[in-house]
């Protein structure tokens, strides 16, 4: 039996049980998890890992901390990377690509753009309070459904009196993220904790440049197909955004270097490790 998120159920004594711990962020950033949420985790997912016959991690740094915050011993853990699809490609069509603006309400200016839902976790607090120190031609979008506390990201914008610069398209479907990222001029994740990151892999494989927080498994993730910040640096992170969209030519090589890193991410070779560790213990 393979639970694929988080929590292993009651199974019979002689199944062999996998369980798949996408990231252990409610122990690592205590603060950034929703308080109902907190006590759950914490009684049931150490459990169920303590249970497991395997445990799958998405990341070397969600390996390292099942290691290390719950003693799993190191050989009971195997890492199986998430993948990207096809779909996500650049995108050149202009009736594409202006057809995405329009039904989001994104205007005709350049913008920078970051995905993922509306929490603390994310971190948009201070990636509104870098982007407040950028030029005015560009316009900030975040992506993603409203999480809980998402009132302070909104609160930071008026504080920041960019309203008129800063949008929030809420969740978008599934086929219009590769033009989002595509018309995108950079794509920006300052998130402190994440298991894999996977709207990372999303931005480089549609050839955006992206900066990313050097925190917990982004830098496996990007690796040096993209610039790492620390994501509690305002000054730090609004200078290398600044950077890529002045500098021509760090802006194309990091989106070839971050095409040429997606490419090695597919979840057919997801897929195909996943097989292999099903037999291991079929067997």
């Amino acid at each position: 039996f393979h639970s694929p998120d988080f929590f292993l159920p009651p199974t019979q004594p002689t199944t062999r049980t996998l369980v798949t711990i996408h990231d252990l962020s409610f122990v690592r950033e205590p603060d950034s998890v929703m308080p109902g949420m907190s006590r759950h985790l914490n009684l049931w997912v150490p459990r169920s890992v303590a249970r497991a016959d395997h445990v799958i991690a998405v990341s070397q740094a969600t390996r390292r901390d099942l290691i290390e915050l719950y003693q799993t011993p190191p050989d009971k853990v195997s890492v199986l990377y998430h993948g990207v699809t096809a779909d996500f490609r650049p995108v050149n069509d202009a009736s594409r690509l202006n057809a995405v603006r329009q039904k989001y309400e994104l205007g005709d200016q350049p913008f920078i753009l970051s995905v993922g839902t509306i929490q603390p976790r994310k971190n948009y607090q201070r990636l509104v309070q870098a982007f407040a120190e950028l030029p005015e031609e560009y316009s900030l979008v975040i992506v993603g459904s409203k999480g809980w506390d998402y009132q302070l990201v909104l609160n930071e914008v008026v504080t920041q009196r960019l309203t008129h610069r800063v949008h929030f398209p809420g969740f978008a479907d599934d086929a219009d993220l590769p033009a989002l990222y595509s018309a995108a001029s950079l794509f920006v994740y300052p998130s402190l904790y994440e298991g894999f990151g996977l709207p990372v892999l999303e931005a480089m494989a549609c050839g955006t440049p992206v900066v990313a927080a050097n925190r917990s498994s982004l830098p496996e993730v990007v690796a040096d197909a993209g610039l790492l910040v620390s994501p509690i640096d305002v000054g730090s992170m609004a200078d290398t955004m600044k950077q890529v969209l002045a500098d021509i030519d760090l802006h194309r090589s990091l989106a070839a270097a971050g095409r040429s890193r997606a490419a090695q991410f597919t979840w057919t070779a997801t897929a195909q490790q996943l097989v292999t560790i099903y037999q291991k213990w079929l067997n």
